[in-house]
Protein backbone atom coordinates (compact mmCIF):
# COMPACT_ATOMS: atom_id res chain seq x y z
CA UNK A 1 0.00 0.00 0.00
CA UNK A 2 1.41 3.61 -0.99
CA UNK A 3 1.87 6.33 1.33
CA UNK A 4 -1.15 7.62 2.58
CA UNK A 5 -2.40 11.58 2.34
CA UNK A 6 -2.68 13.37 5.93
CA UNK A 7 -6.11 13.45 7.62
CA UNK A 8 -8.71 16.36 6.15
CA UNK A 9 -9.72 18.26 9.22
CA UNK A 10 -11.58 21.87 9.86
CA UNK A 11 -9.10 23.30 12.99
CA UNK A 12 -12.08 25.92 13.59
CA UNK A 13 -13.94 23.14 15.30
CA UNK A 14 -11.92 23.26 17.74
CA UNK A 15 -12.61 26.91 18.48
CA UNK A 16 -14.55 26.73 22.28
CA UNK A 17 -18.29 27.45 22.06
CA UNK A 18 -20.59 28.90 24.88
CA UNK A 19 -22.50 26.49 26.79
CA UNK A 20 -26.45 26.67 27.60
CA UNK A 21 -25.88 29.41 29.67
CA UNK A 22 -23.84 31.46 26.91
CA UNK A 23 -21.14 32.22 29.48
CA UNK A 24 -17.99 29.44 29.48
CA UNK A 25 -17.02 27.90 26.58
CA UNK A 26 -16.82 24.38 25.93
CA UNK A 27 -15.06 21.91 23.71
CA UNK A 28 -17.29 19.70 21.63
CA UNK A 29 -17.07 16.61 18.97
CA UNK A 30 -14.78 16.98 16.21
CA UNK A 31 -14.64 15.26 12.71
CA UNK A 32 -11.87 13.67 11.24
CA UNK A 33 -12.14 12.83 7.20
CA UNK A 34 -10.07 10.47 5.34
CA UNK A 35 -9.34 11.97 2.12
CA UNK A 36 -10.96 10.75 -0.57
CA UNK A 37 -7.28 9.96 -2.85
CA UNK A 38 -6.28 7.74 0.00
CA UNK A 39 -6.42 4.00 -1.54
CA UNK A 40 -8.02 1.77 0.87
CA UNK A 41 -9.69 -1.70 0.04
CA UNK A 42 -12.65 -3.78 1.75
CA UNK A 43 -12.52 -5.51 5.62
CA UNK A 44 -9.54 -2.94 6.55
CA UNK A 45 -9.48 -1.55 9.95
CA UNK A 46 -8.34 2.12 10.85
CA UNK A 47 -6.69 3.21 13.91
CA UNK A 48 -6.31 6.56 14.77
CA UNK A 49 -4.09 8.72 16.01
CA UNK A 50 -4.79 12.13 18.64
CA UNK A 51 -2.26 12.98 21.08
CA UNK A 52 0.52 15.02 22.04
CA UNK A 53 3.25 11.98 21.42
CA UNK A 54 0.94 10.25 18.64
CA UNK A 55 -0.90 8.06 20.91
CA UNK A 56 -4.51 6.08 20.07
CA UNK A 57 -7.39 6.60 21.77
CA UNK A 58 -8.36 3.63 20.20
CA UNK A 59 -5.10 1.38 19.97
CA UNK A 60 -7.50 -1.85 18.62
CA UNK A 61 -8.59 0.35 15.90
CA UNK A 62 -12.29 0.07 14.19
CA UNK A 63 -13.51 -0.42 10.63
CA UNK A 64 -13.14 2.18 8.12
CA UNK A 65 -16.49 4.34 8.01
CA UNK A 66 -17.98 4.22 4.88
CA UNK A 67 -18.47 7.88 4.49
CA UNK A 68 -14.23 7.80 5.57
CA UNK A 69 -15.61 10.15 8.71
CA UNK A 70 -14.48 9.75 12.49
CA UNK A 71 -16.01 11.30 15.27
CA UNK A 72 -14.02 12.18 17.98
CA UNK A 73 -15.64 12.98 21.09
CA UNK A 74 -14.88 16.31 22.67
CA UNK A 75 -13.64 13.97 25.57
CA UNK A 76 -10.89 12.71 23.67
CA UNK A 77 -10.17 16.23 22.25
CA UNK A 78 -9.87 17.35 25.98
CA UNK A 79 -6.80 14.77 26.66
CA UNK A 80 -4.64 17.28 24.37
CA UNK A 81 -5.67 20.86 25.27
CA UNK A 82 -3.52 23.65 25.65
CA UNK A 83 -1.06 21.62 23.52
CA UNK A 84 -0.46 20.97 20.06
CA UNK A 85 -1.60 17.21 18.99
CA UNK A 86 -0.34 15.40 16.27
CA UNK A 87 -3.23 13.97 14.04
CA UNK A 88 -2.70 10.70 11.70
CA UNK A 89 -4.61 7.33 10.97
CA UNK A 90 -3.32 3.81 10.24
CA UNK A 91 -5.04 1.43 8.18
CA UNK A 92 -4.66 -2.59 8.26
CA UNK A 93 -5.96 -5.70 6.75
CA UNK A 94 -5.62 -7.94 3.66
CA UNK A 95 -1.51 -8.57 4.73
CA UNK A 96 -0.98 -4.80 4.48
CA UNK A 97 -0.32 -1.45 6.51
CA UNK A 98 0.05 2.14 6.13
CA UNK A 99 0.36 5.22 8.41
CA UNK A 100 -0.81 8.53 6.96
CA UNK A 101 0.89 11.75 6.97
CA UNK A 102 0.70 13.87 10.04
CA UNK A 103 -1.38 16.70 10.65
CA UNK A 104 -0.43 19.13 13.20
CA UNK A 105 -3.66 20.71 15.53
CA UNK A 106 -3.53 23.36 18.12
CA UNK A 107 -5.97 22.29 20.58
CA UNK A 108 -6.76 26.15 22.65
CA UNK A 109 -6.95 25.98 26.32
CA UNK A 110 -10.14 25.51 27.59
CA UNK A 111 -12.24 23.52 29.83
CA UNK A 112 -13.54 19.92 29.32
CA UNK A 113 -16.69 18.26 29.03
CA UNK A 114 -19.35 19.50 32.11
CA UNK A 115 -20.47 16.93 34.35
CA UNK A 116 -23.86 15.59 33.28
CA UNK A 117 -26.83 15.59 35.57
CA UNK A 118 -28.79 13.08 35.12
CA UNK A 119 -32.15 14.68 37.13
CA UNK A 120 -35.37 15.80 35.77
CA UNK A 121 -34.53 19.41 35.30
CA UNK A 122 -37.71 22.11 35.59
CA UNK A 123 -36.99 24.61 32.36
CA UNK A 124 -33.42 25.02 31.25
CA UNK A 125 -30.48 24.77 33.70
CA UNK A 126 -32.98 24.78 37.10
CA UNK A 127 -32.98 21.90 39.48
CA UNK A 128 -35.80 20.77 41.68
CA UNK A 129 -34.67 20.59 45.08
CA UNK A 130 -37.49 18.64 46.48
CA UNK A 131 -37.13 16.04 43.66
CA UNK A 132 -33.35 15.75 44.84
CA UNK A 133 -34.96 15.06 48.73
CA UNK A 134 -37.17 12.44 47.41
CA UNK A 135 -34.74 10.20 45.54
CA UNK A 136 -32.01 10.58 48.24
CA UNK A 137 -29.00 11.93 45.74
CA UNK A 138 -28.55 13.93 42.75
CA UNK A 139 -26.99 11.58 39.70
CA UNK A 140 -24.27 12.79 38.10
CA UNK A 141 -22.38 11.14 34.62
CA UNK A 142 -18.43 12.49 34.30
CA UNK A 143 -17.20 11.90 31.03
CA UNK A 144 -14.05 10.26 30.92
CA UNK A 145 -11.37 9.38 28.26
CA UNK A 146 -9.17 6.84 29.88
CA UNK A 147 -7.02 6.15 27.00
CA UNK A 148 -5.08 9.17 27.79
CA UNK A 149 -5.10 8.64 32.10
CA UNK A 150 -2.86 6.59 32.95
CA UNK A 151 -3.53 3.89 36.14
CA UNK A 152 -2.55 5.04 38.89
CA UNK A 153 -3.87 8.27 38.34
CA UNK A 154 -6.18 10.26 40.26
CA UNK A 155 -10.05 11.73 38.88
CA UNK A 156 -11.76 13.77 41.60
CA UNK A 157 -15.37 15.34 41.46
CA UNK A 158 -17.01 17.82 43.98
CA UNK A 159 -20.22 19.96 44.51
CA UNK A 160 -20.20 23.19 45.95
CA UNK A 161 -22.67 25.92 46.77
CA UNK A 162 -22.80 28.80 49.24
CA UNK A 163 -24.65 28.35 53.00
CA UNK A 164 -27.23 30.41 53.72
CA UNK A 165 -25.37 34.37 54.87
CA UNK A 166 -21.85 32.47 54.17
CA UNK A 167 -19.79 34.42 51.66
CA UNK A 168 -17.10 31.60 51.35
CA UNK A 169 -18.13 28.28 48.88
CA UNK A 170 -18.62 25.17 50.53
CA UNK A 171 -17.85 21.96 48.89
CA UNK A 172 -18.26 18.64 49.26
CA UNK A 173 -16.36 15.82 47.54
CA UNK A 174 -18.56 13.26 45.60
CA UNK A 175 -15.60 11.39 43.61
CA UNK A 176 -11.78 10.65 44.80
CA UNK A 177 -11.10 7.57 42.05
CA UNK A 178 -7.59 6.04 41.30
CA UNK A 179 -7.61 4.96 38.20
CA UNK A 180 -7.08 0.61 37.27
CA UNK A 181 -5.78 -0.62 34.41
CA UNK A 182 -8.87 -2.14 33.18
CA UNK A 183 -9.99 1.02 33.10
CA UNK A 184 -7.14 2.71 31.65
CA UNK A 185 -7.47 0.33 28.68
CA UNK A 186 -10.42 1.23 26.54
CA UNK A 187 -11.47 -1.26 23.25
CA UNK A 188 -13.37 1.56 21.34
CA UNK A 189 -13.05 5.18 20.25
CA UNK A 190 -15.50 7.68 22.50
CA UNK A 191 -16.59 9.02 25.70
CA UNK A 192 -17.33 6.28 28.81
CA UNK A 193 -18.75 7.90 31.47
CA UNK A 194 -18.42 7.21 35.45
CA UNK A 195 -21.76 7.64 37.41
CA UNK A 196 -21.48 9.14 41.10
CA UNK A 197 -23.82 10.52 43.00
CA UNK A 198 -24.52 14.33 45.33
CA UNK A 199 -25.91 13.88 48.24
CA UNK A 200 -29.00 15.26 48.51
CA UNK A 201 -28.04 16.37 52.34
CA UNK A 202 -25.59 18.71 50.75
CA UNK A 203 -28.30 19.76 48.56
CA UNK A 204 -30.58 20.66 50.97
CA UNK A 205 -28.14 23.30 53.06
CA UNK A 206 -27.47 25.33 50.27
CA UNK A 207 -28.92 29.15 49.93
CA UNK A 208 -31.18 27.98 46.80
CA UNK A 209 -30.83 31.89 45.07
CA UNK A 210 -27.16 30.74 44.46
CA UNK A 211 -27.35 27.21 42.58
CA UNK A 212 -25.01 24.55 42.68
CA UNK A 213 -22.54 23.46 40.64
CA UNK A 214 -20.70 20.05 40.18
CA UNK A 215 -17.34 19.77 38.97
CA UNK A 216 -14.57 17.56 38.61
CA UNK A 217 -10.78 17.42 37.33
CA UNK A 218 -8.55 14.61 35.78
CA UNK A 219 -4.57 15.05 35.51
CA UNK A 220 -2.43 13.54 32.83
CA UNK A 221 0.63 13.99 33.74
CA UNK A 222 3.43 14.67 32.41
CA UNK A 223 3.51 18.07 31.25
CA UNK A 224 0.21 17.95 30.18
CA UNK A 225 -2.08 20.88 31.82
CA UNK A 226 -4.93 19.30 34.38
CA UNK A 227 -8.13 19.47 32.69
CA UNK A 228 -11.54 20.54 34.26
CA UNK A 229 -15.32 20.22 33.46
CA UNK A 230 -17.83 22.16 35.84
CA UNK A 231 -21.66 22.38 35.76
CA UNK A 232 -24.06 24.78 37.36
CA UNK A 233 -27.71 24.85 38.05
CA UNK A 234 -30.13 26.90 39.47
CA UNK A 235 -32.07 25.12 42.43
CA UNK A 236 -36.29 25.54 43.09
CA UNK A 237 -38.18 23.87 45.82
Amino acid sequence: MSALPPPVFDEAQLEPVLNDEGTRAVLRDVTVVVPSDAVLGEGQTMVLHWSPDGASPCPDGFPVPADRKVLVPASVVMATIGTTATLSYEITGNDAAAVSQSLEVTVPQTVGPAPVIKAALVGGLRLSVKAVEEQGHLPVAISMTWAFVEAGQVVTAECAGFLPGEKKEHTEQILDYVVSEQRAKPKKLGAETMSVQAPASFIQKLDQRRGLTVRHSVSFGGTRPAVTGETSVELTA
